[in-house]
């Protein structure tokens, strides 16, 4: 929670709130004493935050319950947020099962060891190839809350954004660059960001893609946490993963 402070801050400010949930196992309770010190800060920086602490037999049996009491509150939750790097594929695929299953979005963080979150200035927001399909419509594919997370970090951090595509067929360009023009129009992104299209292996363009402090990407419902690690390091840079709750609109 200490490591990811500033973007929890930028990703809620300045009217959402942080609900920090501390599992305690076993002779680890010690872990979880600066917990509260950490949510005072978080008050002082003009975010609603507050916390709980849950006894853990394991991870899935844990935040079951903590989805299942925070639902029960006036405003409960509408994300799960969690790190890559300290759960397990099975812990992954738990949470986004049931953040998918209590119309929850789930964003997943892989932080950069050395980068972090760089200068805080320029975000990359990573659009699928739509093949065959490039249409908009009011439920985009998995892409609604990637779009909105990335106007928000953009007025939090006063951020350049990009939007990236990367297609397998070449003719296919013209028209992912005009559907992302035309995305732009019709969700009133800024005009300043810029639109970068290219064609060939996803991966490999990543690797020479323009680097950005954060990369944002829309994510299914199927984990694949070595795949998370892998686009964190080609990129050289953290990334956000995404997924829907269902409830959001860029359109809106």
């Amino acid at each position: 929670f200490e490591g990811q402070f500033r973007l929890l801050k930028s990703m809620c400010y300045p009217q959402g709130s942080v609900q920090a949930v501390g599992l305690i196992y076993k002779d680890k309770e010690e872990r979880l004493k600066n917990l509260d010190l950490l949510i005072k800060d978080m008050q002082k920086e003009n975010i609603f935050a507050s916390t709980s602490t849950m006894q853990a037999q394991n991870y899935e049996v844990a935040v079951k319950a903590a989805v299942s009491v925070m639902n029960g509150s006036f405003f409960h939750p509408n994300t799960i947020f969690e790190t890559v790097e300290y759960r397990t594929q099975e812990e992954l695929q738990h949470l986004v099962n049931i953040a998918k299953d209590n119309h929850m979005g789930t964003i997943l963080m892989a932080k950069h060891p050395t980068s972090g979150l760089g200068m805080e200035r320029t975000i990359n927001l990573w659009v699928r190839d739509q093949s065959p399909d490039w249409k908009i419509d009011m439920k985009m594919a998995n892409l609604d809350y990637a779009i909105l997370l990335s106007y928000q970090l953009q007025i939090n951090w006063k951020a350049d954004v990009r939007l990236l595509c990367v297609v397998e067929e070449e003719e296919n360009k013209e028209i992912a660059n005009d559907f992302l023009k035309s995305l732009m129009d019709v969700t009133r992104m800024t005009s300043n960001i810029k639109i970068h299209v290219s064609h060939g292996n996803f991966i490999d363009y990543l690797s020479i893609a323009p680097r950005a402090d954060l990369n944002i990407f829309g994510m299914s419902d199927i984990v694949n946490r070595d795949f998370m690690l892998e686009l964190m390091k080609t990129s050289r840079s953290s990334c956000l993963f995404v997924m829907d709750s269902g409830n959001e609109s860029a359109l809106a």
